[in-house]
């Protein structure tokens, strides 16, 4: 082939035309085929179906190709002994990796999961806390608001009970009468701001003129005069005997 490449057609278990060999720097290198690349179509013919000689021939018969490549399908058919083990180990350390991130990918989605599951049941658990707590609370409230009008209407009855009338008429109200002075014998007597009594040491002789007379009468065989015999018979004449000492009490 002008081409730079040689081609070759594929087992029966895999049947097809292949690029087997690509010379460097040729125009097929350039254009980028690689050893192992499957030709599917050239300028409009199917090379699924064809054999190898009716290939080159359409490969030979343009110098525009227009093909149409499948890369690397038949590439392990064109290896050596050696490059199919580096491939085979190649491909184990691929499939180990894909393993590998498989197996993680399933303990990360379990995880997360996990993670849900919990998130779900802690959100259960708080709505479940709070429904209880406003459960409490407007219990308390209730109990509170059935108290205070227990204790309302307890008040209301028992000013009503006060309130009503003993008897027709109110009664008067109480006056808290003066503190008592000494009287007969007494002197009120301030000194400084505070209030002393003064006692009398002998206290005073009440008579009536008439029992004076009377007492006297028999002696002196005097009467009254008539302008005292008409006077009540205790009409209060104070009479001092000795004068009176006082005593601070």
């Amino acid at each position: 082939m002008g081409m730079g490449c040689s081609i070759s057609s594929g087992p029966s278990q895999k049947p097809g035309i292949f690029v087997s060999n690509v010379k460097p720097g040729s125009l097929s290198a350039e254009v980028g085929l690689e050893v192992g690349d499957q030709i599917v179509e050239v300028n409009g013919v199917d090379f699924a179906s064809i054999d190898h000689k009716e290939a080159v021939r359409v490969l030979k018969s343009s110098r525009t190709l227009t093909l149409t490549i499948v890369t690397g399908a038949g590439q392990e058919l064109f290896m050596t002994e050696d490059e199919k083990l580096i491939e085979r180990r190649r491909r184990e350390l691929e499939r180990q990796e894909l393993l590998r991130q498989k197996k993680l990918a399933m303990e990360t989605s379990k995880i997360l999961k996990e993670q849900q599951e919990k998130e779900k049941q802690r959100k259960v658990e708080i709505s479940q806390k709070m429904a209880e707590e406003e459960e409490r609370y407007r219990k308390e409230i209730k109990m509170i608001t059935t108290q205070e009008e227990k204790i309302r209407k307890d008040w209301e009855e028992d000013w009503e009970t006060k309130e009503e009338p003993k008897s027709p008429k109110s009664a008067p109200p109480k006056r808290r009468s003066p503190p008592a002075k000494h009287k007969a014998g007494g002197k009120t007597v301030q000194d400084g701001g505070r209030t002393q009594h003064a006692k009398v040491g002998r206290p005073f002789c009440l008579f009536s003129l008439q029992h004076f007379f009377r007492l006297f009468s028999p002696f002196t065989r005097l009467r009254a005069p008539p302008c005292l015999s008409s006077c009540p018979p205790f009409f209060p004449v104070s009479l001092l005997l000795p004068s009176p000492v006082a005593v601070l009490s």
